[in-house]
């Protein structure tokens, strides 16, 4: 239970990541504009 936990946790992690990484591009692209 623990480890599938700890998966789930870093798979949050890693969407965290991508969204805010998706956010600053969409920023970034709306200030070139």
């Amino acid at each position: 239970m623990k480890d599938y936990l700890a998966k789930e946790d870093a798979l949050l992690e890693k969407i965290h990541a991508l969204m805010k990484r998706f956010s600053t591009l969409k920023r970034k692209s709306l200030h070139s504009v």
